[in-house]
């Protein structure tokens, strides 16, 4: 744009300035989807697409965002303008995660979603009793100190019991007396989980010792001696 100015004695001067007529970058947040929930330490993909009408895509500044643990990554985008990274470490709660690309002449655009990074409940405590078990008694597993949940959401136990190695059909917290036998080697695995995740486990085992022998009935004979 230029303008030239000129008085009546035919004086003359003369400024210019260059514009460039741009449209910002088109940016749009494919993966994951607004509202998302992930469970801590699992690591989840992160996915956009990019263009420009003036730049190419992989010409355009990149940068990903949490409004929480700030700068997530700044990857160029490939030449279809697709782009993402895999987020993983991420706090636990509630993020905004934006995508922003810039253009050679800096203009920008973005976009956010929001997602809830959910906290997994840790291992419980637990034991198997009794503690020295004969043949032929109950083993019941014991959750001795419970799994605690850094949302402070319900948790619930999943049981699964092995005998010598191998995998039983008990599920719940109790091995029936009748299952029970000598020299058997019973171990129990205790899972967490909250709504949306399992925590890590915890395993405790007994081996059944010999079971005290019991007396069925008495008698005395002959009655009248």
């Amino acid at each position: 744009i230029t303008l030239d100015v000129a008085d009546e004695a035919e004086a003359y001067c003369q400024d210019s300035i260059q514009v460039i007529v741009d449209t910002p970058p088109t940016v749009g947040i494919t993966t994951p989807s607004d509202g998302t929930a992930q469970n801590e330490d699992e690591p989840f993909a992160v996915r956009g697409i990019v263009g420009d009408h003036q730049d190419a895509a992989p010409a355009l500044d990149i940068l990903w965002e949490s409004d929480v643990d700030g700068v997530l990554d700044t990857t160029p985008a490939a030449t279809d303008g697709s782009l993402g990274f895999a987020a993983e470490g991420l706090s636990l709660g509630g993020h905004v995660l934006t995508l922003t690309a810039t253009d050679s002449v800096g203009l920008s655009a973005t976009a956010s979603i929001s997602i809830e990074v959910n906290g997994l409940p840790t291992a419980p405590g637990i034991s198997i009793l009794p503690a020295d078990p004969g043949s032929g008694v109950d083993l019941i597993a014991s959750i001795d100190t419970d799994s605690t949940d850094p949302d402070g959401d319900p948790i619930s136990y999943a049981y699964g019991w092995t005998q010598n190695g191998l995998s039983t059909s008990h599920t719940s917290d109790t091995v029936p007396a009748a299952d029970t036998a000598r020299d058997d080697i019973w171990e129990v695995t205790v899972t967490p989980s909250d709504a949306m995740g399992t925590g890590p486990a915890a395993t405790a085992s007994v081996t059944v010792g010999n079971g005290v022998p019991t007396v069925d009935s008495t008698g005395l004979t002959p009655t009248g001696p």
